[in-house]
């Protein structure tokens, strides 16, 4: 089974899939597990095993349906004069991913492994709802989540991979390849230099623990190949 399908099977079936953006470009491997499949053990093993940020992402499309915005333009809004002129991203072409923190309105302190993995699985709920239903979904928002939590949004960009290629991105298009909500669950894998876990060493973690390593040229070429089938 060629390497793009092992990763949508991963997906379907809720195993963690590990994904590297690219030599020259971060060279990190993202751990990724579709929001709709994310359960306390999972993230126990993201939290333990990797040590970055773990953060949900989501798709331009269903961000706008849900009024979800990009921090940075929350920030450009906010006419707070320390957040003008503040650096953003060396891509010029591309806003920061970052969005909200949310928690789910009935956790506590939202922290746990429990109580964020419920609030992710939620998330991912809505999120599907909001694919054909966003006018009523964003009226719910505000009273199933609250904010600021320990749940952080990342929103992909519009053209996805013809725009950006980072993880939030690849992350996106593999759950558009596996036909899952759009939105995953990632955290980027660490070594103990405090460095990002470089190629060799993810790939034999992968390896340890049973998982399918991906390359995001990979998921790239898959996901141009159906779009320009489609169009």
């Amino acid at each position: 089974m060629e390497i793009v399908a092992k990763a949508i099977e991963s997906m379907r079936i809720g195993k963690p899939v590990l994904i590297y953006d690219a030599d020259g470009r971060e060279e990190e491997t993202d751990m990724t597990v579709a929001s709709q499949k994310i359960t306390p053990n999972i993230l126990r093993t993201m939290r333990k095993d990797c040590g970055g940020l773990i953060c949900t992402t989501v798709s331009n499309n269903i961000a706008s349906k849900l009024g979800i915005p990009y921090v940075i333009d929350a920030f450009d809004q906010s006419k707070l004069a320390i957040f003008k002129n503040m650096h953003t991203y060396k891509d010029s072409n591309s806003k920061p991913s970052f969005s909200i923190t949310i928690d789910l309105n009935s956790t506590s302190t939202g922290i746990s492994d429990i109580e964020r993995s419920a609030t992710i699985a939620e998330f991912a709920n809505v999120s599907n709802i909001a694919r054909n239903d966003g006018m009523s979904m964003a009226a719910k928002f505000p009273k199933l989540f609250k904010i600021p939590g320990h749940v952080q949004l990342l929103i992909s960009s519009k053209g996805l991979l013809n725009d950006r290629q980072g993880h939030t991105e690849l992350s996106i298009a593999l759950t558009e390849l596996s036909n899952l909500v759009n939105t995953a669950t990632i955290v980027e894998m660490l070594s103990d230099d405090g460095k990002a876990l470089s190629k060799r060493d993810a790939m034999r973690y992968a390896e340890k623990n049973n998982f399918v390593f991906i390359e995001g040229n990979d998921i790239i070429e898959r996901w141009k190949y159906l779009q320009n089938s489609i169009n």
